[in-house]
């Protein structure tokens, strides 16, 4: 039998993108919507992390 893999964290995927969002933001003067919009990429990146983890099994 083989072992289940175990499953991804989708976790620093956000944090990391509302940093870069934020640093995005900054270069273009906005960086409070540059945090929302990081935010919000990192939560559906994330999402597709799980949903991808879930159609393998885990």
């Amino acid at each position: 039998m083989a072992e289940p893999s175990s499953p991804r964290a989708g976790g620093a995927i956000i944090a990391l993108t509302t940093i870069a969002g934020a640093l995005v933001g900054k270069l273009a003067h906005q960086p409070s919507i540059g945090i929302l919009v990081g935010f919000a990429i990192g939560v559906i990146v994330s999402l597709l992390i799980w949903r991808a983890d879930a159609k393998r099994g885990n």
